[in-house]
């Protein structure tokens, strides 16, 4: 087994929150397969810890340094006086002496998650965790080409649509804007969960949808409805399939 080229200590120490835009940013690399067919695809991606928006995210057929080098040169790009904590875990791609340069050059300090610590970078493993149930649900994958627009179009529909319940049911996109637009960013940080406080008052019953109801990613979920609900949704459009109970209901039973 090879030794990492470069390591760096935990610098963000499970701080998963952040004042304002491109202050802490996580990245990481993770595996799609088209169903019953032996064919895959990688996906990097680049989140901002302040609203969770995927700063920059590129497609390969390979896991290796160019798709890592892509997509940092996609987001520095995008922001080009961004210097955040950047946070990975000791991925070859990450330890690598190109990679190190490319975060001299832009003077952003970097964090690393001890091996074997996947907690360490958990909000990008939990952006897994929401894109790969929800999308192998939402879209008809047969072949490389409709799992390549499944992740894009995913990506669009979580940065734009998919509201969080941390931001106040807020999208990515909408709590990117408006600090961009403010002169003190809102903050957000992370709330003690009140998912049964919330269930008190509404209940939803989830039909054909087992990943939202099991785990490892069904809080999330759950966060995710409930934001619907305070927004006025009563049936989601298809897919997910969802039927809405309210306590005026349970008291006619």
């Amino acid at each position: 087994m090879s030794t990492p080229e470069i390591t760096a200590e935990n610098k963000l120490k499970r701080e998963f929150t952040a004042g304002k835009p491109n202050g802490k940013w996580v990245t990481d690399v993770t595996e799609f397969k088209v169903p019953q067919e032996n064919q895959k695809l990688y996906l990097s991606a680049i989140l901002d810890l302040y609203d969770r928006y995927p700063v920059a995210y590129v497609i390969g057929a390979r896991n290796d340094n160019r798709l890592v080098s892509e997509t940092f040169d996609k987001a520095t790009a995008a922001n080009p006086n961004a210097k955040p904590l950047f946070h990975s875990d000791r991925g070859f791609q990450y330890t690598g002496k190109v990679f190190q340069g490319k975060l001299k050059e832009h003077e952003m300090e970097q964090s690393m998650s001890r091996v074997g610590h996947c907690i360490g970078n958990e909000p990008a493993e939990g952006f897994w965790g929401i894109i790969k149930p929800e999308m192998y649900q939402m879209y008809t994958i047969t072949d490389e080409a409709s799992l390549r627009f499944a992740i894009s179009d995913y990506i669009r529909f979580y940065s734009e649509e998919r509201p969080q319940d941390r931001c106040h049911c807020k999208t990515p996109s909408e709590v990117r804007r408006e600090a961009f637009s403010a002169d003190l960013p809102a903050e957000y940080p992370i709330p003690v969960n009140k998912r049964i406080q919330k269930y008190k008052k509404k209940m939803v019953y989830i039909k054909k949808r087992p990943h939202i109801t099991g785990g490892r990613s069904s809080a999330l979920h759950f966060r995710y409805l409930t934001c619907l609900l305070d927004r006025g949704h009563t049936i989601l459009p298809q897919p997910p399939q969802i039927v809405i109970f309210t306590p005026q209901f349970f008291n006619l039973l």
